[in-house]
């Protein structure tokens, strides 16, 4: 258990799909949108992590984004790096969606197509396998125990959810159920950064395309705002 939660723990690090989309035309003085969470022709549930990399001339509130047509540009914060906005987008319809970035005529505008398919595909495979079987009902739950429980429809789907373990001295792990309160037996740990942070895991499980996913990172919810692309766990990576 252990070795899966570091491996998880420290292969966290969102990957940015440089399928950027540009003006046609090239030279200085362009925006650029780049999807951050999938490939702009694989976005599935409805929403997609994007960011625009805005000249350096100009100002950041001069920007305005569009989904359809639709204004979604309060949904755009400043990203971590200089000249950049990030924003989840959110209510993209079914097939093929179009996210343009504009800010003024010295500026070259940006135009990216996104994909949008069902959370439950298929996305790139064909048409879903019969007969299939989901086995969300035996999938049992690491450290706090339990099966996720029957299916909410009959594409294997099931509610999100997330839940708390912490690594205790006598090396195992146990489940959190407070995640406000700290054990006494609550180990700590060294991240990639060399901080020495509390071993508290941060277990989120839900699925995707029949599929069950977990994704596992240090987090101490005590300490540390919700989990965002604006605030990413201060606790870094394990080591």
């Amino acid at each position: 258990m252990e070795a899966r939660l570091r491996h998880c723990v420290a292969g966290g690090e969102l990957v940015a799909f440089r399928r950027s989309a540009r003006d046609e035309n090239e030279g200085a003085g362009k925006l650029e949108l780049i999807a951050l969470s999938t490939r702009p022709d694989m976005v599935s549930g409805g929403d997609v992590l994007v960011q625009v990399n805005v000249p350096a001339a100009t100002r950041l509130d001069q920007v305005v984004i569009s989904l359809n047509g639709r204004n979604v540009t309060a949904s755009f914060q400043p990203g971590r790096a200089p000249g950049s906005l990030v924003g989840l987008v959110k209510g993209l319809t079914l097939g093929r969606n179009t996210l343009t970035a504009a800010a003024n005529r010295r500026v070259a505008a940006a135009r990216l197509a996104l994909i949008n398919h069902p959370i439950a595909g298929p996305i790139f495979s064909g048409p879903h396998q019969t007969p299939f079987i989901c086995e969300t009902a035996s999938f049992a739950l690491p450290v706090t125990g339990g099966t996720l429980g029957p299916p909410l429809d009959a594409d294997c789907s099931i509610a999100t959810r997330v839940d708390y373990v912490y690594k205790s001295t006598d090396g195992t792990f146990k489940p959190l159920s407070n995640p406000s309160v700290r054990p006494a037996d609550l180990a700590q740990t060294t991240t990639n950064e060399g901080r020495t942070v509390p071993y508290v895991v941060r277990v989120e499980t839900g699925t995707i395309n029949r599929a069950v996913y977990q994704l596992l990172t240090l987090h101490d919810p005590k300490t540390d705002p919700a989990p965002s692309p604006w605030t990413p766990p201060a606790a870094g990576t394990a080591g």
